[in-house]
């Protein structure tokens, strides 16, 4: 019996997306030219390059072993990355390449991740494809078996909610592409013209990096100098970061006294958010020593960096602000509050996330309030 009768995201796909996300600098297609050929041609926009070995009729009946090390050889002379991945595809699979062999024949020398998806994998979930990349890259020493199990629960979580209240539920669901950007702005723009309340304008975003900073011992320093010399050094300071933040691509959300705020992930993805974070706040503590050279009033900062799901948006009627919510904030505050001065302390998840492209220090437990005893990592700068 067809259960689902209309198209759905593939497999295949998803491993692109997954490959992207596991920060590989080249994806081989190991298929028909035309394969994912939209979803290819897209990850280049995120500085992924997309290869193909373009099989033909006779490769599916006589195999294509040769020409993907030949691929492979030819995409790491051309690009020179650190990391690979080789998407199987449908033809990949009917003919049975052992996509092991050729990355043993080719003999590259970087690492390099072999997923042997294809559209019909699983039931056709496309979450499988990313937990085909997921495994994968645990086997091949990318990711630790830890974070891969964090991410797979989310993923299995998701398609269950896909088949109950998505794209899976029904056999056949017409196309829904949501409102424009455009036409949404302008009802929100009609709608404070003519007097009426904004309330939310909202949007969930996953794996988002969140940075919560404030100045030690500021209310001592603020009780002890004029308002003004307090603003100005204040203006001063955070400036440095704000300049920082735009050419590192992290999004400054707002200051509260003297705490500084921002995240990586929004407006935008960015599948470097945890990286990108850590290097801005280490980035901090720079623009710290530069100002503190000819400050009046020299200051210490702690930051706190945590990663997760969060709940952005505008609310209000007036002074409208962009702001964040949710448990990732919340613990990220948590570690800022639980951080010794001159220090950057960081969830496990952002070091799982950070794939060992950052250096910590051995694991710490601190007790978080509402969350219990968690695991915590400093930074090492």
């Amino acid at each position: 019996v067809i259960k689902i009768i209309h198209p759905r995201p593939s497999p295949i796909a998803a491993t692109l997306y997954t490959l992207r996300d596991m920060n590989v600098d080249v994806i081989v297609m190991h298929g028909p030219t035309g394969c994912c050929f939209r979803t290819a041609r897209l990850l280049e926009s995120d500085g992924v390059r997309v290869v193909t070995t373009g099989m033909s009729e006779n490769d599916f009946m006589l195999g294509a072993g040769e020409k993907l090390v030949e691929t492979l050889t030819e995409a790491y002379d051309l690009f020179k990355p650190k990391l690979m991945g080789i998407a199987g595809t449908c033809a990949s699979m009917i003919i049975g390449e052992d996509l092991k062999d050729a990355i043993a024949n080719a003999d590259l020398p970087c690492t390099v991740i072999p997923v042997e998806s294809h559209g019909g994998s699983g039931e056709g979930d496309n979450t499988v494809g990313a937990i085909m990349v997921l495994d994968a890259a645990v086997e091949c020493g990318v990711i630790p078996r830890e974070e891969a199990d964090r991410q797979i629960e989310m993923l299995e979580k998701a398609t269950e909610v896909e088949k109950t209240r998505g794209m899976a539920k029904g056999k056949y669901i017409k196309p829904n592409f949501g409102d424009s950007k455009e036409s949404v702005a302008k009802t929100v723009v009609n709608a404070l013209k003519d007097g009426k309340k904004v309330a939310f304008v909202l949007n969930v975003k996953k794996e988002t990096s969140y940075l919560f900073a404030d100045i030690v011992n500021f209310t001592e320093l603020a009780d002890s100098v004029s308002a003004e010399e307090i603003v100005e050094s204040l203006n001063v300071l955070f400036s440095l970061f704000d300049e920082r933040a735009k050419n590192s691509g992290i999004e400054k959300i707002k200051t509260i006294g003297d705490a500084y705020m921002a995240v990586c992930g929004l407006p935008e993805p960015d599948s470097a958010y945890a990286v990108k974070i850590v290097n801005f706040a280490k980035g901090m503590y720079k623009d710290l020593q530069e100002y503190n050279k000819t400050a009046k009033h020299p200051m210490d900062i702690r930051i706190g960096i945590n990663c997760g799901s969060v709940i952005a948006g505008v609310i209000g009627k007036s002074k409208f602000i962009y702001d964040l919510w949710g448990d990732t904030v919340n613990v990220a505050s948590r570690m800022e509050s639980l951080c010794p001065k001159g220090e950057i302390l960081v969830t496990e998840n952002i070091k799982l996330a950070c794939k060992n492209q950052i250096d910590f220090e051995p694991v710490q437990e601190v007790e978080v309030k509402g969350k219990g005893l968690m695991k915590a990592y400093a930074v090492t700068k």
